[in-house]
């Protein structure tokens, strides 16, 4: 071992663990030189082995390793279970060897987080002996009940903080962590944004400039400017982030220039838009990030919305037409001091084969009090039109610990249709949305039906509508229908890019074959939850019940 020749000593230790089983340490080095080794099955399957041990020693021990970074992402639920009935079962011994050090209890709290076992992380968090217990450690318990929607249990934790009296006791054990009552500071940030959320916006701006004196300096000044501004004092609410501007704290400019550009929009003022956004992307090259549109500004938002998974949600997925892929994100605070967030990650994969077709790690931008909305682009690598795809985002401390990820689907590659080829034009539009630019066909024949659509929409869509494709007989029975998602399936309207020109294809069969006759066709959109038509304007004479009609073929007798 010491010459460095783990192969070797590999075998010494098995045979020592075996002539010594009550000796945890032995177990201990043949689980981890078979790790060093890339023996990684091996060295869990030692310590899974470990917890059926008949010596509390031996189980208390093989709990304890996988229940860190290096094992915890290689073994699967049903063992993180019997890791968890092994720290119940033999809890006094766990109490006794697994508990003494505060942060090996902060790490595997973590970790538990990490794979989505929050309430065993809040019990392990909460088996912290009082005088230990950080602002980082309650702020960790309080974050898991948000995201499991539990916002009044949140204030109940962070309540008793506000008395002076647990702040001072806190103060004189850890004079370093409790030098700002931040507890009490991030209990202002929810009131007052439980007070926005009421419309008591004076309440709220209360609220927040409190938070600003307990250690939130950017989420307080961002969040009182909002609720200023809600009040219609405009002159105010730029006094605050032109304040937090001049700040020294880190991304304090950046934070108040995105807010800045929020307001802005919301008042409509394109030149303070432009001035605003100017000022952002001034910022970001000084922190060297790449400039932003308006509709990729970063924003700050409340601890309320905290994702359900605790650190990251999917807000936004857009393919533009250069194929580019445009995500936004909602990203949760760092969870305790353990392992704190250094970058988010995103992945584009192929969910048949887990082929990754492009893949970006950026450094995590956290703001203290709040949580971050965030954009990230990538570069797909070229792929067929419309192939299906995952994205999968997740928050990452250094390269072993990561939080549990979020998923996506989306189209990679949509390729705009050729104008030429569209036989007659349209101008119909759906609910103010999606416009028919036009179709070629219908060409009939007594076996089948096709017709090829042309949409185009100016805005991203947030609901999957599906083409109505009905083939109507002279009698006004529906004798054929082609409903689904466009493109096959393959192309839902969620995801659509704004302003590409869309070619659908349809095809409708008959079982049995169509009788000889005068035959109508008709198209149109609907929701799939409800049924409900979206309704086209103009309304004219090719319009019925919400559907226009596009063809009236004809078979002759043969």
């Amino acid at each position: 071992l010491l010459a460095g020749r783990d192969e070797d000593a590999l075998p010494l230790w098995r045979a020592l663990s075996q002539a010594y089983p009550a000796n945890p340490l032995l177990m201990d080095a043949v689980a981890q030189t078979s790790r060093h080794l890339g023996q990684a099955d091996a060295a869990v399957s030692r310590l899974l082995a470990g917890l059926q041990s008949p010596y509390v020693g031996i189980r208390v021990r093989a709990a304890m390793l996988l229940l860190t970074g290096d094992f915890m992402y290689d073994i699967s639920e049903e063992a993180v279970g019997r890791v968890l009935e092994t720290t119940h079962r033999d809890f006094a011994a766990w109490d006794l060897l697994a508990e003494r050090l505060p942060d090996e209890v902060r790490r595997r709290s973590a970790l538990l987080m990490s794979r989505g076992y929050s309430a065993a992380a809040d019990v392990m968090m909460a088996r912290l002996l009082p005088y230990e217990v950080s602002p980082c450690d309650i702020m960790f318990r309080v974050a898991l009940r948000l995201a499991g929607g539990q916002p009044e249990e949140a204030l109940a934790l962070l309540a008793p903080y506000l008395d002076p009296d647990t702040y001072v006791a806190g103060r004189w054990w850890h004079p370093d962590r409790w030098q700002v009552n931040t507890v009490a500071g991030l209990y202002d940030l929810l009131q007052g944004e439980i007070a926005a959320g009421s419309g008591e916006w004076r309440v709220a701006a209360s609220h927040f400039e409190r938070a600003i004196d307990q250690g939130y300096v950017v989420a307080g000044h961002v969040f009182a400017a909002r609720a200023l501004h809600q009040l219609g004092e405009t002159a105010e609410a730029a006094a605050w982030l032109e304040a937090l501007s001049a700040r020294p704290e880190d991304q304090a400019a950046l934070w108040a220039a995105a807010a800045s550009l929020e307001l802005a929009r919301l008042d409509q003022d394109q030149v303070r838009v432009t001035a605003a956004l100017e000022s952002l992307n001034r910022e970001r090259a000084r922190l060297d990030l790449p400039p932003v549109t308006t509709a990729d500004a970063p924003r700050l938002r409340s601890w309320l919305d905290m994702p359900p998974l605790g650190q990251v949600l999917v807000l936004e997925t857009r393919t533009e037409l250069d194929g580019s892929v445009h995500l936004r994100g909602l990203f949760g605070p760092n969870p305790g001091r353990a392992y704190p967030v250094e970058a988010w990650e995103a992945r584009l994969f192929d969910p048949a084969t887990y082929r990754v077709y492009g893949e970006t790690r950026v450094a995590s931008i956290l703001v203290p009090g709040a949580l971050t909305e965030w954009s990230i682009s990538l570069d797909p690598s070229e792929t067929a039109p419309y192939t299906p795809a995952f994205l999968a985002l997740e928050a990452w401390s250094g390269a072993l610990v990561h939080f549990q990820q979020a998923l996506a689907e989306l189209t990679l590659n949509p390729v705009p249709a050729d104008e030429a080829a569209i036989a007659r034009e349209t101008d119909y539009v759906f609910d103010g949305q999606i416009r028919l630019v036009g179709y070629t066909g219908p060409d009939l024949n007594p076996d089948s039906l096709t017709l090829t659509l042309y949409w185009q929409t100016e805005q991203a869509l947030s609901d999957d509508y599906q083409v109505l494709l009905h083939v109507i007989d002279e009698a006004g029975l529906l004798v054929g229908q082609g409903d689904g998602t466009p493109v096959g399936g393959r192309y839902p309207t969620s995801r659509w890019a704004p302003g590409l020109l869309i070619e659908d294809a349809r095809r409708v069969d008959f079982d049995p074959p169509l009788p000889p006759g005068h035959y109508q066709v008709r198209i149109g959109l609907y929701r799939l939850a409800d049924l409900q038509r979206l309704a086209p304007q103009p309304v004219d004479e090719r319009v019925h019940e919400s559907a226009v009609l596009v063809g009236e073929p004809s078979l002759a007798e043969p």
